[in-house]
């Protein structure tokens, strides 16, 4: 495995951790005020976007090693 893979390898194990204490909060909403569902949705977001790959996390950390257009030679 590159490295590429093994970090989104651990960005979506992040997100299944984000999953887990989002679903393990879920008791509170009967209970708490009503900002635990802005807790509980900040949680299920970002659990759905990592999970989902987190494309720009991973392209920043792990830019295409061929530019868009080549710099220019000096001759």
């Amino acid at each position: 495995m590159k490295s590429k893979d093994i970090f989104q390898l651990a960005v979506r194990l992040l997100g299944l951790l984000f999953l887990y204490h989002g679903v393990q909060s879920l008791p509170m909403v009967m209970n708490g005020p009503m900002m635990v569902l802005v807790y509980l949705a900040l949680q299920f977001g970002m659990a759905w976007w990592l999970i989902g790959g987190a494309k720009l996390l991973v392209q920043h950390a792990y830019p295409d090693e061929n530019p868009a257009s080549p710099p220019d030679e000096v001759k």
